[in-house]
């Protein structure tokens, strides 16, 4: 079984800037 673990997650939020009107795309592959 494999777990990903994220790090850095909240600092990367904060970087992003995140608003709740915004519009975002997740084109994670795989």
């Amino acid at each position: 079984m494999v777990l990903h673990v994220p790090v850095l997650k909240d600092e990367v939020l904060q970087f992003l800037a995140i608003r709740p009107d915004g519009l975002y795309v997740d084109g994670t592959f795989g």
